[in-house]
């Protein structure tokens, strides 16, 4: 989707952008970042309905879309097109931008398949992170029945320094301590 240049700049000169986006200032100020990282003719729209047609009918690479689109969401937009069975547009990196990033939105953007939620206004510097993570995320897609997206786990962290493990509780000798065996590996009862 996004390569550097010679000069070590960001060219996504062939890159395929849809813009979702009912409010005209909004569209005006994501259209000249995306100019500015090399983006020939983005596709823009302003309803769901267009959006479809374009997605139905193009190979796109990355969406991005704003949280709210009139009669619907940007979270129901991307829920819908991630179980569509649009093809190779069902995968595609989304980034969500929202005037309220409160954790509800935030968890709302994770729980519908977007790869990233940005607060507006966005920065040319945090859109550029974003696209440049999305870009190189390896996250694998899942399908759980009810949630179809990339795995929503970024990383494995250990708890804070000075906070045990839960597992850290358990009293030696119990099936679950560290180093204990599992009670069918013992030939325990069943």
């Amino acid at each position: 989707m996004a390569g550097l240049d010679l000069n070590g700049r960001i060219n996504m000169e062939k890159a395929s952008v849809l813009l979702l986006d009912p409010n005209p200032w909004s569209q005006q100020i994501t259209k000249q970042i995306l100019f500015g990282f090399g983006v020939r003719t983005p596709f823009v729209c302003e309803n769901p309905a267009d959006a479809r047609e374009i997605l139905e009918g193009q190979d796109v690479n990355l969406l991005v879309i704003s949280d709210v689109l009139g009669e619907t969401t940007g979270y129901e937009f991307v829920s819908w097109m991630r179980r569509a069975g649009i093809g190779p547009n069902s995968f595609i990196p989304i980034i969500i931008v929202s005037g309220h990033t409160k954790r509800s939105n935030i968890h709302a953007a994770r729980d519908c398949g977007a790869n990233f939620i940005l607060a507006k206004p966005v920065s040319v510097q945090v859109m550029l992170e974003r696209v440049l993570w999305v870009a190189r995320d390896g996250r694998t897609f899942i399908d759980t029945g009810k949630y179809l997206g990339p795995d929503r786990r970024f990383r494995s962290i250990d708890p804070p320094d000075g906070v045990m493990r839960r597992r850290d509780d358990l009293r030696p000798g119990t099936a679950f301590a560290p180093g204990a065996e599992s009670l069918a590996a013992a030939g325990g009862d069943q």
